[in-house]
């Protein structure tokens, strides 16, 4: 029994292609395994409004600063507005909508409740007062 000189040759591949197979150049590369995909950073108006609609909300307990929710929640909500509004028209390139919403919403319900507080306790108040 006789063995050949040389194993037998494998096909041999062109010299030029690269492992793994590089994408065209005009297509972006996807993210790969394990990479988040770029966000767009988020509006510092969107965050502002959403910590100052969560700070009226806190506040409130805290008897020192109480008073001054009077002025966060509108304040939070009139942020909070512009910051959608600069989000929705930077076609993507800035984030953070979810905060804007969210401010809108809390600082809405805030000062709603806020003002049903105000007029049971106006009630109430004027209730107590005898008449003349």
């Amino acid at each position: 029994m006789t063995y050949p000189s040389q194993p037998p040759q494998l096909p041999q591949s062109p010299q030029n292609q690269q492992y793994p197979p590089q994408p065209p150049q005009n297509q972006q590369n996807p993210p790969q395994y394990g990479q988040q995909p770029a966000q767009a950073p988020n509006s510092t108006l969107a965050l502002i409004g959403f910590w100052l609609a969560i700070g009226s909300v806190v506040g409130i307990i805290i008897p020192i600063i109480n008073f001054l929710v009077i002025f966060a929640a509108p304040a939070a909500l009139v942020i909070s507005i512009i910051a959608n509004s600069q989000v929705k028209n930077s076609n993507g390139s800035m984030g953070g909508k979810g905060f804007a919403v969210a401010g809108i919403w809390i600082s809405a319900i805030w000062m709603g409740l806020g003002l049903i507080l105000v007029i049971i306790f106006g009630a109430l108040i004027a209730s107590m007062i005898p008449r003349l």
